[in-house]
């Protein structure tokens, strides 16, 4: 069976609210082939920069700890079926 359903779920950002390079809990479609795409939301102008602000506090995280989130992906992927 191939649902359709809009779950939130830490996946790998790329231009939600112009954040990159990061993973967040944010809603996505999910299908049976995974993330199928970002669901856009509206968020007001003090919400959006509230999670910029998260995301770059985690990034500064992986920094701190030394973490290649790239390495980490593509090893992933690699993995994955």
């Amino acid at each position: 069976m191939n649902e359709n359903n809009i779950l939130t779920v830490s996946t790998l950002v790329d231009g939600f609210y112009d954040i990159h390079d990061v993973c967040l809990s944010i809603p996505v479609l999910v299908n049976k082939n995974g993330v199928a795409k970002t669901v856009n939301i509206h968020l007001e102008d003090t919400e959006a920069e509230q999670l910029r602000s998260s995301a770059d506090y985690l990034k500064g995280i992986l920094q701190k700890l030394d973490i290649d989130w790239q390495e980490c992906h593509d090893g992933w992927e690699k993995s994955t079926p």
